[in-house]
């Protein structure tokens, strides 16, 4: 009987262990993830805004708020410069990094983006969404440098090229000075819970920015 006490009192202590180590792991994540914003890699394909220009994209992530932001960057040189940065898409919502993924290589990341921003950076820019010939998610007074919500127009008929806020549900992992994100593909979009990558894309890595 006292050995039987003994034991339940040491898996309740390893259990116990195993929890907080769970929890520290967490708060370094989370502490990881907010101390710094995350770009990923220069991309100059599938450039859905090529007839205004642009020429390359990126992805920026920020979670130092607490909540999430994902900006879209796209520039009309093909390196990324910032000094090239002619429009931007900023997504925001809430985060939540939850338990063990990936054989515990990584956590649980699930995002739900509620609204979209649209800011135009460059007089070319504007002036063609300004006009009756291009699409521009209902909006015709467009001005550098000022943003404009489009999220109940993002997804429709004539904003096809923004996309609307949705929920995310990924993986996630960072070493402090690269965060990756899970891969994607048919299987695992990351549109549902179902859907959730399993596998860290690290070919893919976000650096600090």
């Amino acid at each position: 009987m006292k050995l039987f006490a003994v034991l339940s009192l040491a898996a309740l202590a390893l259990a116990g262990c195993g929890h907080a180590k769970e929890e520290a792991q967490k708060a370094t994540q989370e502490t990881e993830l907010r101390s710094t914003k995350w770009v990923s890699q220069c991309d100059t394909t599938n450039i859905v805004w090529s007839a205004a220009g642009v020429k390359s994209s990126n992805v920026v992530y920020n979670f130092q708020s607490g909540d999430a932001a994902k900006t879209i960057q796209f520039f009309n040189a093909a390196d990324c410069n910032q000094s090239t940065l002619i429009a931007q898409a900023t997504y925001k919502g809430t985060q939540d990094i939850g338990t063990d993924a990936a054989g515990g290589t990584a956590r649980i990341l699930d995002l739900n983006y509620l609204s979209v921003v649209v800011t135009i950076s460059s007089g070319d820019l504007v002036n063609a969404l300004n006009s009756s010939l291009v699409p521009s998610c209902g909006i015709n007074d467009w001005a550098v440098g000022a943003g404009r919500d489009v999220t109940t127009a993002a997804g429709g008929a004539n904003c096809l090229i923004v996309a609307k806020p949705a929920q995310s549900f990924d993986i996630i992992h960072t070493d402090g000075q690269t965060m990756f994100l899970g891969v994607k593909d048919v299987a695992h979009d990351a549109t549902t819970q179902e859907k959730r990558p399993v596998v860290l894309d690290t070919a893919h890595g976000f650096s600090k920015f």
